[in-house]
């Protein structure tokens, strides 16, 4: 949901005001292969906090990844969940059942 609370608008403000940053996912309603675009979501449109959209393997705006004046930076996001040809393949550390991720997390615990 992008809906915005007084709470969350005060939250923000304060931490920008004591100069702790705010990074935020841009959000990952789009379509972009059929055209639709969502706008960015909260927090990441507001004034001052870092947008961060994702990209694909092909360094691609991802399909999925929301747009907008507000986006900072951009940063990987993988295939999505359908890992279409045009978008590349999903990248573990947004999918964490990957078989990589699990194999990583038991050598890291155990």
């Amino acid at each position: 949901a992008n809906k915005s609370t007084q709470a969350l608008v005060d939250v923000i403000e304060l931490a920008l005001q004591k100069n702790i940053s705010i990074v935020s996912a841009t959000g990952n309603e789009s379509a972009r292969l059929v055209g639709t675009i969502s706008p960015i979501t909260v927090p990441a449109a507001y004034p001052g906090v870092i947008a961060v959209g994702a990209h694909t393997q092909y360094d691609k705006i991802a399909s999925y990844s929301n747009g907008g004046p507000e986006i900072d930076l951009v940063a990987p996001g993988g295939g999505g969940q359908s890992a279409t040809a045009a978008e590349g393949q999903q990248i573990w550390s947004t999918w964490p059942s990957y078989p990589t991720y699990e194999y990583y997390q038991k050598r890291v615990t155990s």
